[in-house]
């Protein structure tokens, strides 16, 4: 077999009856070439496999009258014959030629999957293949697992959380998608594989813009302007045998491939939102009596049967017949007390509301967008992300060879928080391979690799979580865990009113990290080729922990029909109709090692029947928290098993967590708890107990 693209050539001899395998070749092209003493030479041009494909070729040798060779040409099959997996394959020019608007909003090759028949996408936006559950799907570059251990799945939409650690697709000399009937190699139903380019025995180069301008659009639908828009990606790679004048040819042995991909982007995010009006702001809501956002609390009959603003359970005598009623609640409940006059709320309003609208809520711009709507902005969301791949093979010989693999990308993308700063968030992705090919024997190949997958996002969001409580003046909330990270208290009031909420959750960075080892080795006798490996990953993640909106800065929800009736007048009050806080830990770091084993015979039985047969069998422990902040149920003993780290690391678990289901001690046996020194189980309740592993 000769590589046209390196120059080089592998030698293997065929058994009694002529059959021959090749395995663990790269993608690339090739020639066959066959040759036996009295017969004349046999060759097959053309060859052009792909990643994970087998092909099959016969070469046919006559007896040699004369010194004679037949020459034939290589012709893809439309239909895979040789196996039954099921799925399809794009190369580089179908990846970066396909009209994709991706190109110019990120430098990830995920979104050309939405261009494979075998790809969709669930409701979370993730995409799945063939049915499976979007963790039921595996990605690798060259082998090397690249799934975010956080969040499973990858989105379709462009700069989506997991979909940054790959090469540029000027990087990408193929990806192959598997819908159906995967091997045993590979650990999940579906598997995506891309297989990153390498430099050949020419050099090869290339450069490129993709470019988009507003100049080029229309106005945004209700903005009288267009929404600023310059993207720029551009680039260029570059592959060849790597030589040093005068030191080192590399011509046939080792070769090269670079490339680099950046991304500019300025653009603005048409935003419209709905705010409270001046009047608003200053207690009289007449406006918001006359369309409708207040109930009626003394319904007439006709009223009471057709009208949702007539709360058959809030029946107010005191309340004007028919009309929108706005109760003053230090007079009594919705039901019993007098209505402030003509919608005007006459006692002193919340400082925590006014400080909060003064200096969040704009004021009303415009009054012709429709559906409540009186606040139209462009958020500016600029961007910028730098991509570097690199990649190095070396021929050792005929039966060894060798390459590594490095990406490097770093992004800067601001992402919108409505009525808030934006979030600018930071991304570093990396990941290496190194891969080793041994032809041990005619029958026999070996194959290594070691790679890694690491990503870290890290957003900044500008306000400080216990700032800002301590602006709107809420007293009483514990931010002690998190001091100075960003976040905003969540304020809902958009019940009967469609107001904008505002907030935003606890910021922290999270990181993904995949190191894996595998080992693969192949041998053929007679019909069968058998495959076994070993596949071992070291996983871990680490977020902050996150429960509901803005958890440890407060939840507030304002609903209709609860105080005055009106779930702003209960904000301009400062009476909530529900509060939750959510003291979390530290962050969530958990990982641990995971192992698997495979075996694989195909058996060829005859020209027209082949039989794949496959068992894997994975060993996946229960991650581990690095502060052992994880805890489990045990029915057969009513008992709560802790981490033993918590106690030794953070000094037990915190109060409410006992309280949660009345603990009846707050440590194990052997361990202490200066967290919660005193604590004590409420007598009302069975308690259940604590123990610890």
């Amino acid at each position: 077999m000769h590589s046209t693209d390196e120059n080089t050539d592998r030698t293997v001899t065929s058994d009694d009856t002529g059959s021959y395998v090749l395995e663990n070749v790269k993608a690339g092209k090739y020639s066959l070439h066959a040759k036996r003493d009295g017969f004349a030479d046999s060759s097959i041009n053309n060859i052009e496999l792909a990643a994970r494909q087998d092909l099959r070729f016969t070469l046919q040798m006559s007896i040699a009258a004369q010194s004679t060779t037949v020459e034939v040409s290589a012709v893809s099959a439309a239909i895979n014959t040789e196996n039954a997996t099921v799925g399809n394959m794009k190369n580089t020019a179908e990846i970066t030629e396909l009209p994709l608007n991706s190109r110019a909003a990120t430098t990830s090759p995920v979104a050309a999957l939405a261009t494979s028949a075998n790809v969709q996408q669930d409701s979370a936006g993730n995409f799945v293949i063939g049915g499976a559950t979007s963790n039921m799907v595996g990605l690798s570059v060259d082998g090397i697992s690249t799934v975010n251990v956080w969040t499973s799945g990858v989105s379709l939409a462009a700069g989506a959380e997991g979909s940054n650690p790959y090469p540029s697709s000027e990087g990408i000399a193929e990806m192959k998608v598997t819908a159906f009937n995967n091997n045993a190699e590979f650990s999940q139903v579906g598997d995506v594989t891309f297989t990153t380019k390498a430099g050949t025995n020419v050099y090869h180069g290339s450069l490129f813009e993709y470019l988009q301008n507003d100049a080029f659009n229309a106005t945004a639908y209700n903005f009288p302007v267009k929404a600023l828009e310059r993207f720029n990606t551009f680039g260029g790679s570059l592959g060849g045998p790597f030589s040093i004048p005068h030191f080192y040819n590399g011509h046939n042995k080792t070769f090269f491939f670079f490339d680099y991909e950046g991304n500019r982007r300025s653009t603005s995010q048409p935003e419209l939102y709905t705010v409270p009006s001046i009047q608003d702001r200053q207690g009289n809501l007449s406006d918001l009596a006359a369309a409708g956002e207040i109930p009626i609390l003394n319904c007439t009959t006709s009223q009471a049967q057709s009208n949702p603003n007539c709360p058959a359970a809030n029946i107010n005598p005191n309340c004007p017949p028919g009309l929108p009623c706005l109760v003053n609640p230090a007079t009594g409940s919705l039901q019993t007390g007098q209505p402030f006059s003509n919608y005007q709320i006459n006692t002193s309003l919340n400082q925590s509301a006014l400080t909060l609208l003064n200096n969040y809520y704009p004021q009303p711009n415009a009054t012709t967008l429709g559906g409540g709507l009186n606040y139209a902005t462009l958020v500016p969301t600029p961007s910028s992300t730098n991509g570097l791949d690199g990649r190095i093979d070396y021929v050792i010989n005929q039966k060894q060879q060798v390459y590594a693999r490095y990406n490097w990308k770093n992004l800067l993308v601001n992402t919108v928080n409505p009525l808030l700063p934006n979030d600018v968030d930071t991304e570093h992705d990396r990941s290496f391979l190194v891969s080793h090919n041994y032809a041990m024997t005619n029958r026999m190949v070996n194959e290594f690799r070691y790679g890694f997958t690491h990503s870290i996002l890290s957003p900044y969001f500008s306000i400080e979580g216990a700032a800002a409580i301590a602006q709107l003046g809420f007293e009483g909330v514990n931010v002690s865990n998190h001091p100075t990270d960003g976040g905003f208290p969540s304020i809902v009031f958009s019940d009967g009113t469609n107001f904008t909420p505002i907030g935003r959750d606890h910021v922290g960075p999270t990181y993904s990290s995949t190191d894996e080892l595998a080992d693969n080795l192949t041998y053929t006798r007679g019909k069968h080729t058998i495959r076994t490996g070993i596949d071992i990953r070291w996983a871990r993640f680490a977020v902050p922990e996150i429960e509901t909106p803005s958890d440890d800065y407060g939840l507030f929800t304002f609903n209709q029909s609860i105080f005055t009736g009106s779930s702003f007048g209960d904000l301009l009050l400062g009476a909530p109709n529900t509060t939750y806080f959510a003291v979390t830990g530290p962050r969530d770091n958990a990982g641990g090692p995971q192992y698997g084993f495979y075996g694989q015979d195909e058996w060829q039985v005859s020209n027209r029947l082949t039989v794949n047969l496959g068992l894997r069998w994975e060993i996946l422990p229960p991650f581990v928290d690095a502060n052992g902040i994880q805890a489990n149920f045990d029915p057969k003993t009513n008992s709560i098993i802790v981490n033993s780290r918590l106690y030794t690391k953070m000094g037990g678990p915190v109060l409410a967590f006992l309280q949660s289901f009345n603990a009846c001690n707050a440590a194990p046996a052997g361990s202490s708890a200066p967290a919660d020194q005193g604590y004590a189980p409420s007598s009302a309740l069975p308690c259940t107990n604590v123990v610890s592993k």
